[in-house]
């Protein structure tokens, strides 16, 4: 087991979203089967309109035997957010957030943790609804193996 002070980050770069999810460039890691681990990504995004939408979620090569993540996005400056659970990598139905203001950066967070079975990656997705937005180059995925 790893040492549980010990967090593997990764640095992603830029992404300008389409309406299907997209790997976040930087924002993978490996995993091993029979593993457990905690997850955390921090992240800001840009609308390119006031009609931008925006989604994260999880996905990956591995495969889980369980998987459960909360996905929180800032919708305005005021700190308001749309909250999302997941219990599944790679959901089909990821829920979209509204941008307030466009070219303003909003945060994203995603908390979690994944039971893994088979070995393979554990990855950062991106996408939008209506209007294209940016994933800000610099957003950080922690991963540490608790099990």
């Amino acid at each position: 087991m790893a040492d549980p002070y010990e967090f593997t980050p990764a640095i992603g770069s830029s992404l300008t979203t389409t309406t299907t999810n997209a790997a976040i460039g930087g924002l993978t890691q490996n995993v091993v089967a029979g593993a457990t681990y905690l997850f955390e990504v921090h992240m800001y995004y840009q609308g390119s309109s006031t009609s931008a939408s925006f989604s994260a979620s999880m996905a990956g090569t591995c495969t889980a035997t369980m998987a459960t993540y909360h996905v929180a996005i800032q919708t305005n400056a005021n700190g308001t957010s749309n909250h999302q659970t997941h219990s599944a990598l790679n959901p089909s139905a990821s829920g979209a957030s509204a941008a307030a203001a466009a070219t303003t950066n909003y945060g994203c967070v995603i908390r979690g943790s994944v039971k893994v079975s088979a070995s393979g990656t554990l990855t950062v997705q991106a996408k939008h609804v209506t209007a294209a937005c940016t994933v800000q180059a610099g957003a950080v995925f922690t991963l540490r193996q608790v099990a």
